[in-house]
């Protein structure tokens, strides 16, 4: 799916995995989730901080698509669609390059 192994999650596309803990940080998410697991179970979904790794509320359900879909040239292009001060954000249809995103 284009995630990478990482010690601890820290930027889109990353995962880490200690013991029955999955921490992703899904492609296209804003903030990163902790899967508690048991077994083959999922227990709980938290959001979290990856600055302080402390969890930041219960996450109801997430979606994670492949981090291979977001081409490189457009994760820019979602961080900045992930900013909460809206007032600040570029207009990012004026980022967007003329073409067909497919290319």
């Amino acid at each position: 799916m284009g995630y990478a192994r990482v010690d601890q999650v820290d930027d889109r596309g990353q995962f880490a995995v200690r013991g029955g803990l999955l921490d992703l940080y899904p492609a296209t998410e804003d903030r990163a989730v902790r899967v508690d697991l048991f077994d083959d179970e999922i227990e709980s979904l938290r959001w979290f901080s990856t600055f302080t790794q402390r969890s930041l509320g219960e996450a109801e359900s997430i979606e994670v698509s492949p981090a291979a879909e977001l081409a490189a040239e457009y994760r820019e292009l979602a961080e900045i669609a992930a900013l909460e001060d809206a007032e600040n954000r570029p207009d990012i249809a004026e980022l967007l390059p003329v073409g067909d995103f497919r290319e």
